[in-house]
C-alpha cells in the first residue's frame, strides 16, 4: 500500500491547469487582472487538493500500528500535498507588493518557477534560503537553474550530509526524495524502538545523524536490524548477556549505541557477537566457565540462545558426576570434560558420547548403578545422552 510522493512535474502541471484558459488575451489584461483570474483556477485546484489530503488522512488511520515506516510515509506525502496547496495558493498573492511597488511584476513563467522551488524548499527544510532564490527567479534565472544554485550553496549540502558522504566512499548518488524517505524510514524505526533521542533533540542533529548513515548505504531494513539486534537481543534481555558481551569483546554502552548511528561493521558481525555473549551468558548461568572462543565455536555451529539455555542447564546436571567417576576410573583413561559434555549435548560427537557410556559402564558394573550418566542425562543432537 506504499504510496509514492508527487515529483515535481506534479507540481508544476497543477500550476498549469492553474493559469487563466484566456492566455491570448492576458497580455492586455492588468496584473490585478491576472492575478484575479489565477486566484479563481487556484481556489479549485486546492479543493481538489483538499479532498486527497482527507483520502489520505484517512487512509492512515487504518494503517496497522505495527507498521511505523508506513505511517510515516503517509504522513510524509499528506504534508507535501498540504504544502502543494499552500504554494499554488500563494501564487496568486505572492507578489501583490511588487505590483504595486517599486519593482517589476514576476511574470506567469517566474511565479510558477518561484512556486515550485519554494515547494521543494519547504519539502527539504530549507525555507531560509526563500528570500535568495527569489532574487534569483527575479535575475530571470530559470526553475532547473536555480535548483542546480541550490545544490551548491553550505545550507543544502549541510541539510543533505549524506550525499557527499556517498560520493566520496564511491557510492550510488540518490536523489532528495530518496534521501527524505530513508530518513523517514530511520526516524520511524527508532520512535518503534525508543530510542530516538540517540540521534539528537534538534531536527540538525538528527539530520547530521541520518546522513552519516545514508553515507554508509545503510538501508532502513538493515537499520531496523541493528536497533533491533541492539535493544531487543541486548538492552532489553539478561543483563548478563550485555556483561559477557563486554566481556567477550570490551563493547560499552555507547560502543552498542553507536552501531545504529555510526555504524563500524556491518549488522551480521554483531549478531554474531550477540549470539556469541547469549551462549557465554547460558554457561555462566549454570556456574559453567565458557570462553569466547568456544562460544563462537559453537555460534558457527548454529547453537542460538535458546538451545544454549537448555544444553547448559542439562550439563551441568551431568558434569559433576561424570567428572567425579573420570577420578575414580583414571586408571581407564577416561577424562570426562565441560569440552566433552558440550560436544555430546551440542553437536552430538560420537566420540563423547561413547566416552560417557563408558563411565556409565564402569559405575553400574561397581556399583549397580550408572554414577548419574544414565540415558538422557544428557539430550543434544545426533546420538548425544544415548546409550
Amino acid at each position: 500500500m506504499a504510496r509514492k510522493r508527487p515529483r515535481a512535474g506534479n507540481i508544476q502541471s497543477i500550476v498549469e491547469s492553474a493559469r487563466p484558459a484566456e492566455l491570448e488575451g492576458i497580455e492586455n489584461a492588468t496584473p490585478v487582472q491576472n492575478r484575479q483570474s489565477l486566484q479563481q483556477k487556484v481556489e479549485s485546484q486546492a479543493a481538489a487538493i483538499q479532498s486527497e489530503i482527507a483520502a489520505l488522512e484517512q487512509e492512515k488511520a487504518t494503517v496497522e500500528t505495527e507498521t511505523p515506516v508506513e505511517i510515516a510515509k503517509i504522513q510524509e506525502e499528506i504534508g507535501f500535498q498540504e504544502n502543494v496547496v499552500s504554494n499554488i495558493q500563494n501564487l496568486a498573492t505572492g507578489n501583490v507588493s511588487t505590483i504595486a511597488g517599486t519593482e517589476p511584476a514576476l511574470d506567469i513563467d517566474q511565479t510558477n518557477a518561484l512556486g515550485v522551488v519554494r515547494g521543494y524548499l519547504k519539502m527539504w527544510g530549507l525555507d531560509s534560503l526563500t528570500g535568495v532564490v527569489e532574487g534569483w527567479i527575479k535575475g530571470k534565472v530559470s526553475q532547473d537553474a536555480a535548483l542546480m544554485n541550490l545544490r551548491t550553496t553550505t545550507a543544502y549540502k549541510d541539510r543533505f550530509s549524506g550525499l557527499a558522504l556517498r560520493e566520496k566512499a564511491g557510492l550510488a548518488p540518490i536523489d532528495e526524495a530518496t534521501y527524505l524517505a530513508l530518513e523517514d524510514d530511520y526516524d520511524a524505526w527508532a520512535r518503534y524502538y525508543g530510542v530516538e533521542g540517540a540521534f539528537g533533540t534538534t531536527a540538525e542533529q538528527r539530520q547530521k545523524n541520518f546522513g552519516t548513515l545514508i553515507g554508509k548505504n545503510v538501508n532502513a531494513t538493515t537499520f531496523r536490524d541493528y536497533v533491533d539486534t541492539v535493544v531487543t537481543r541486548v538492552n532489553r534481555a539478561d543483563p548478563s548477556i550485555k556483561q559477557t558481551l563486554n566481556t567477550f569483546y570490551g563493547i560499552t554502552d555507547a560502543d552498542l549505541k553507536n552501531y545504529y548511528i555510526n555504524p563500524s561493521e556491518n549488522v551480521k558481525a554483531l549478531q554474531d557477537k550477540v549470539t556469541a555473549a547469549e551462549i557465554g551468558a547460558a554457561g555462566i548461568a549454570q556456574a559453567l566457565n565458557v570462553s569466547r572462543a568456544r562460544a563462537e565455536d559453537l555460534a558457527r555451529f548454529g547453537i542460538d540462545r535458546e538451545r544454549a539455555l537448555q544444553g547448559y542447564e542439562r550439563i551441568a546436571g551431568a558434569l559433576p558426576e561424570g567428572q567425579k567417576l573420570s577420578d575414580i576410573y583414571r586408571e581407564e583413561g577416561i577424562r570426562y570434560t565441560q569440552e566433552m559434555a558440550e560436544e555430546e549435548e551440542f553437536k552430538g560427537m560420537e566420540s563423547a558420547a561413547r566416552a560417557r557410556r563408558r563411565l556409565s559402564g564402569l559405575a553400574e558394573a561397581s556399583f549397580g548403578g550408572s554414577g548419574g550418566l544414565t540415558q538422557g542425562a544428557l539430550g543434544g543432537r545426533g546420538t548425544a545422552g544415548q546409550i
